[in-house]
């Protein structure tokens, strides 16, 4: 019906709103649309196009606004005043665009008269005429104050009803900390009704302490509006220490400003005596392992005196025994005390690991040769029982890498060991294998083969748990702890690898396991390629891995491998390349290095078959032995025996035999010639007793043989202590003291002898010579005033020694020593001054030697291991010691690193990285003095 009156309407308007000002415009009579409109609850009106007064209005705009519809109608603006200041602003902008936007929808809240505010849902649009040209704004708004009301009265039962269900306590506070609500848990905890908590304080329900920490911490939160958690503890009624954890937040009005404090706490006193408990159990348990590592230290130390008591007393028996039963049961002590030595450290070592006290090192170091050197002292073991040990490296391994050695080593050692003792015949092999290489690391796989007894499946799992074995009877026939493979196992782990174990009962077992390392550098050892290449060399091993290996290793310095399994096969090659080499006349087939397995020619059959065969070019042979001690018995005419290497031959080594075997006569180095001539000893007017204090191993042996060869008596002092303890016990005639010596140097023991001489009233005073490596006027000057009588500075000579004992006692013993003129002086070794050191005295000097390659391994490891920890002072002590002897024996170039090494240390904190280069140096001018000096005593 009323849709009839309306023509064209803009598009988008109200049809709705239309009608209305068409009635209005008509003043419809009672009855009418109008009456139905002033019958609605929601308010409907009409506002002018400017939207500046309102036109008209039902009147149930009397509950919305609190006036009446006269009131409004037709005044400016006064229904848009009682609008909420707050909604104004968007109000005003969506009716100023109502042309554009045609109608919009919009919440806002009017203030009621009475001061109250309305919730408003409003409807607004265009109201058009009969032409369709807008001419004014119709609105209905819906009052939804109820509604809120409702919903909040339901959101608050909802919220109650939870805070009352929480079974921890749950209140509010104003900004002046008084409650405003509790729930239940709240009022049951404190022993109060919900009325007597609201309207109080802190400080009037928990007392004056509680209540001000309370309230302390109420401000902080209302000042900084941030949340406060806390564990507090409080005695209760019963005196019991309770613990609650209380979480406080502040409460904030619609503008954002803090009102109030909401907060809550519950109970953790069972959490925190649990946690405690947990932290006593931690404790005890760490008291227990460190009780247990005190314990097996001091176990340790006390079982370890006896035992090397035990191990040095057996030796030296067995070094002078040559009876066959008594060496037999002396054997059997010496083989029980090493096998419990390796029990202690190997608890030690798993000790350390469990504790999680072991921290891997980094440092850099030779792999071939460091590794090479290991598996050598295992060979002995290995020869001994008839086994072959076969090493292999991959070519592409870094000479140089970066890691921890000495861990490097244990797992090797453990690894090959346990072959060994489980191999009752055949071979262990040791491969080192390149997986991956990148610019600054590689990885390296270490596999270990034997063929012994093997693992039954059910077991390969449960050997690598600590004290436990593949056959764990009683009377199993292979002792041992079961601790070495869980060692092994863990050390692997720490390096970021995995041991592994495949095996067959009966056949044998492989063990490997892979690692990364930093690379370090490929070394200058075999630089010189050229000297070797296309030289044919025969390897005459019995042992196929091993011919292999070395066919393989020749091979990658270009040089020609020719392979001989036994000495027939060894004569066959050397026959038929020399009848080829002498068709071609061109020499190039020769054979002109033999490598000899010792054991593979026991009788020197081969050796011998040469000597006779007059048409035979005769190569230089290299002679592969089981043994230090071992000794060919074979005397040739003809075959040169060039150099005997121990097996496992090192590469290095290897190379040095082939380089030497290659060099022309012009090449080669001239040989050492030490004459054996020695000065007869003077007879001295009387034998004196000399007490001689020195802590390194090789100036105690140089002192006490060029003493004794003048006929004196000698007692040793390893320290300044010791010195000491022998001057109370005897008299002496003479006392030679080292200055730098541990526990006590030698001032402090000459300072102490010399009250010792003044307490005891005889106006006796004995002289003392100071024996020092340095050489300065004022160290002779401090030496003298220190109580000493004389200065003698390293390495000792003997001449000069002699003279200073006779300047001092008094004697006058005329003597000549012996000074060689042949004596070839090296770029290693001056042997013209380690000659001079022993007063011409070859054996002497062989003796030395012998002492120091023996020592050489223990020196060199605690100059690395103070370096590596950083250990200034023992850096200093261990270098001063390894410097001595080298000066002792002419090994200048050494003397003067380990003095480089022996000054850093003296530093407050010694450039580590310096120290790590300098050892480097060590290794490299070790080796070669090593070497020279292996020439020398063959």
């Amino acid at each position: 019906m009323m849709t009839n009156q309306q023509s064209n309407p803009e598009p988008g308007a109200s049809r709705a709103n239309g009608p209305i000002a068409n009635e209005l415009s008509l003043s419809l009579p009672k009855g009418s649309l109008l009456e139905l409109l002033e019958m609605s609850t929601d308010v409907v009106f009409s506002l002018t196009i400017d939207d500046a007064k309102m036109s008209y209005v039902t009147p149930s705009a009397v509950e919305v606004f609190g006036v009446s519809a006269d009131e409004l109608v037709g005044t400016d603006q006064r229904w848009f005043e009682m609008v909420h200041p707050d909604d104004q602003l968007v109000l005003k902008s969506n009716l100023s665009r109502i042309l554009q936007i045609k109608n919009f929808e919009h919440r806002f809240r009017v203030v009621h008269a009475d001061g109250s505010y309305r919730k408003l849902v409003g409807r607004f649009g265009l109201i058009y005429d009969p032409q369709g040209k807008p001419v004014s704004i119709g609105g209905v708004v819906q009052n939804v104050t109820d509604d809120h009301k409702a919903q909040l009265a339901e959101s608050q039962a909802v919220y109650h009803s939870l805070v009352e269900s929480l079974p921890i306590s749950v209140f509010r506070k104003d900004a002046d900390g008084r409650f405003l609500f509790a729930n239940g848990k709240f009022c049951s905890e404190i022993n109060r009704s919900l009325s007597e908590v609201v309207g109080t304080t802190d400080v009037e329900l928990f007392g004056e302490t509680l209540g001000r920490k309370y309230k302390d911490d109420d401000d902080w939160v209302l000042k900084t509006g941030l949340a406060f958690h806390d564990i507090e503890s409080h005695p209760d009624a019963d005196g019991n220490i309770l613990h609650v954890e209380v979480l406080k937040a502040p409460i904030v009005d619609t503008e954002g400003k803090r009102i109030g404090i909401q907060g809550m706490f519950w109970d953790v006193t069972a959490r925190q005596q649990a946690e405690q408990a947990l932290r006593d159990a931690k404790e005890m348990a760490e008291q227990a392992s460190r009780s247990k590592s005190d314990f097996l230290a001091n176990v340790s130390h006390e079982i370890r005196t006896p035992m090397n008591g035990i191990i040095g007393m057996s030796e030296l028996f067995l070094e002078n025994s040559t009876i066959p039963a008594q060496r037999e049961r002396v054997e059997m002590i010496l083989e029980s005390a090493e096998s419990l030595l390796t029990l202690i450290n190997e608890i030690l070592d798993f000790s350390k690991i469990e504790a999680g006290k072991v921290q891997l090192e980094s440092q850099r170091f030779d792999f071939r040769n460091k590794i090479g050197d290991t598996l050598r002292s295992l060979a002995f073991r290995a020869h001994a029982k008839g086994l072959e040990l076969v090493t292999e490296f991959d070519g592409e391994i870094p000479d140089e890498i970066i890691g921890d050695l000495s861990r490097i080593r244990q797992v090797v050692v453990n690894l090959v060991s346990n072959s060994i003792k489980f191999t009752e015949s055949g071979r262990i092999e040791f491969l080192v294998k390149m997986l991956e290489q990148k610019s600054d690391r590689v990885k390296l796989k270490f596999v270990v083969i034997d063929t012994g007894i093997g693992i039954a499946k059910d077991k390969l799992k449960t050997i690598f748990r600590e004290f436990e074995q593949a056959d764990s009877s009683t009377t199993r026939q292979y002792g041992g702890t079961g601790l070495g493979l869980a060692i092994a196992s863990k050390i692997v782990e720490l390096m970021g690898g995995q041991l592994n174990v495949e095996s067959e009962l009966d056949v044998g077992s492989t063990f490997s396991f892979q690692s990364e390392f930093l690379f370090g550098s490929h070394g200058t050892t075999r630089q010189d390629r050229e000297l070797v290449r296309n030289r044919r060399v025969l390897f005459c091993v019995g042992d196929d891995r091993m011919r292999e290996s070395l066919s393989t290793l020749a091979e990658r310095w270009s040089m020609l491998a020719v392979p001989a399994a036994n000495p027939e096969d060894a004569k066959q090659n050397l026959l038929k390349l020399n009848e080829l080499s002498r068709i071609d006349d061109q020499g190039e087939s020769q054979i002109e290095i033999l490598v000899l397995d010792s054991s593979c020619d026991p009788e020197n059959q081969l050796l011998n078959w040469i000597d006779n065969q007059e048409a035979l070019s005769i190569p230089k042979v290299i002679l592969l032995t089981p043994t230090s001690g071992f000794q060919d018995s074979h005397q040739s005419n003809r075959a040169d025996i060039v150099q005997r290497l121990l097996k496992p031959a090192k590469e290095s080594d290897l190379w040095e035999a082939f380089r030497s075997a290659v060099l022309t006569e012009s090449d080669s180095q001239e040989s050492i010639v030490v004459p054996d001539v020695i000065a007869a000893p003077a007879t001295p007017k009387r034998v004196l007793e000399i007490l001689l204090a020195e802590d390194n191993i090789i100036n105690q042996k140089l002192a006490i043989a060029l003493l004794s060869r003048e006929g004196h008596k000698v007692q040793l002092a390893k320290d300044g202590l010791g010195a000491v303890a022998l001057f109370k016990q005897q008299s002496f005639d003479l006392v030679l003291m080292d200055i730098q010596m541990p526990e006590m140097d030698g001032l402090e023991a000459t300072a102490e002898i010399r009250k010792i001489e003044k307490a005891d009233d005889s106006n006796s005073r004995t002289p003392i010579i100071a024996l020092t490596a340095h050489a300065g006027t004022s160290d002779r000057a401090r030496c003298l005033a220190g109580g000493m009588d004389e200065y003698l500075s390293k390495p000792i000579r003997a001449k000069k020694l002699y003279e200073i004992i006779d300047q001092q006692t008094g004697m006058d013993s005329s003597r000549e020593v012996a000074q060689s003129d042949s004596a070839i002086t090296t770029t290693v070794v001056d042997w013209p001054v380690a000659l001079e050191t022993v007063g011409g005295d070859s054996a002497l000097l062989k003796d030395l030697i012998q002492v120091f390659l023996k020592e050489r391994a223990s020196m060199q490891s605690l100059i690395e291991s103070a370096v590596n920890d950083q250990r200034g002072q023992d850096l200093r002590v261990s270098a001063h010691s390894l410097k001595g002897a080298m000066r002792h024996l002419g090994a200048t170039t050494t003397w003067q690193i380990s003095g480089k090494l022996e000054s850093l240390g003296d530093a407050e904190e010694f450039d580590v990285s310096e120290a790590k280069q300098l050892l480097v140096q060590l290794d490299e001018s070790l080796n070669l003095v090593t070497n020279e000096f292996g020439r020398f005593l063959e």
